[in-house]
């Protein structure tokens, strides 16, 4: 069971990093895009 709830957090861990690093690719875009006009 302990493991299993481990596993879970670690996954849950790697998303949000995930979601938080396309926000910020995605933000970087926007300024670079900004910046061209």
């Amino acid at each position: 069971m302990g493991d299993n709830n481990r596993k879970n957090e670690m996954l849950d861990i790697n998303l949000s990093t995930i979601k938080t690093n396309s926000i910020i690719t995605n933000l970087s875009k926007l300024i670079k895009n900004i910046r061209c006009i």
